[in-house]
């Protein structure tokens, strides 16, 4: 019996959390209406989170009717985060930090020259980083590359390959620490900021410039990752295997056409999400209308564009961190 209360008064504690992670500041009575939890259990939650520091306890509130209330509001400052991408730009290694609130407005943002790519040096860079802030609840890195056990299996031109990213961290810092794939986060974040469900098959395609693509494969609001997360690593594809990856905006978007082509034919998704770097949305839907393919496929294609790498970055990585959590975007 006990054990039975004490589960029930967890999900209560979560169900009081995550409006306020969607209503910011809520009176005793806004959480009995909105939960459907009784006033006095409402009252010995909202005592309890404000003992643990979790809530914060503000100014009294006139309504219309009855006496003065007091207003909470969740204390958002012991939700504060790391977020960390690691990208190239123009042929250079750049790692960009943002400390984020737990609702994902960017509080402090950094873009550090990856002069130093070793273990090492990436270590050095996060030990900074980390020693930065005083409250770090976790940390999310963007990755260009695939992980499996926290090592690194394929990457960016190879640069990372066998880094281990779980002994790195681990030697750094007792925060819980979550790492995956740039394609995979790209795409979620884009997903969640557009209100895309992630119920149904999504393929995302992420083409930098001068380098070989990463596929997301996602069904039934799960990643597809397959064996040692190497699912969608492109440039396995026979066709990159045999040309290498394209130099040139006409090599991109032909590389693109016969990726849309087998995914539509393999997976069928509902959307494909596409961040395609250094080619406008224009080029590539005139190249995928002039195709002779598509119209003979069933599945139609359906395509969406990130707008803003480092916003939809940001809303994966907090999917990430915070995914079957009273603070998650996607319900």
């Amino acid at each position: 019996m006990a054990k039975n209360r004490n589960i029930i008064r967890e999900q209560n504690l979560a169900l009081v959390m995550r409006q306020f992670f969607k209503n910011e500041r809520l009176l005793a009575a806004d959480l009995v209406k909105l939960t459907g939890i009784s006033m006095v259990t409402i009252n010995s939650l909202l005592k309890d989170l404000v003992k643990d520091n979790k809530v914060l306890e503000g100014k009294l509130i006139q309504k219309e009717i009855g006496r003065p209330a007091v207003e909470y509001s969740l204390n958002t400052q012991i939700l504060n985060s790391l977020f960390v991408s690691i990208r190239a730009i123009d042929a250079q290694l750049y790692v960009y930090s943002y400390y984020v609130d737990v609702r994902g407005r960017v509080l402090e943002t950094k873009k550090i020259f990856f002069s130093d790519v070793t273990e090492a040096g990436f270590q050095a860079i996060m030990k900074e980083q980390i020693a930065s802030y005083e409250d770090i609840y976790k940390i999310g890195i963007l990755f260009p590359g695939k992980i499996s056990k926290g090592v690194a299996v394929s990457s960016l031109h190879d640069v990372f390959n066998q880094w281990n990213f779980a002994k790195i961290f681990s030697e750094l810092t007792s925060v819980p620490v979550a790492i995956q794939n740039d394609a995979h986060l790209l795409t979620i974040g884009h997903c969640i900021q557009n209100k895309i469900s992630l119920n149904q098959a999504i393929v995302g395609i992420f083409l930098p410039k001068n380098s070989m693509p990463g596929i997301t494969l996602i069904a039934n609001n799960d990643l597809i990752e397959g064996n040692n997360a190497l699912a969608g690593e492109a440039k396995y594809l026979p066709s990159l295997i045999r040309n290498g990856a394209p130099q040139n905006q006409q090599e991109m978007l032909e590389c693109l056409i016969d990726i849309l082509g087998f995914y539509n034919a393999a997976f069928a998704p509902k959307n494909f999400v596409l961040y395609v770097d250094g080619l406008d949305q224009s080029t590539i839907l005139e190249r995928v209308a002039a195709d002779t393919i598509f119209p003979q496929q069933k599945n139609k294609l359906n395509l969406q564009f990130v707008e803003d790498f480092e916003d939809s970055a940001r809303f994966g990585i907090h999917w990430m961190l915070f995914q079957n959590t009273p603070f998650s975007f996607s319900d």
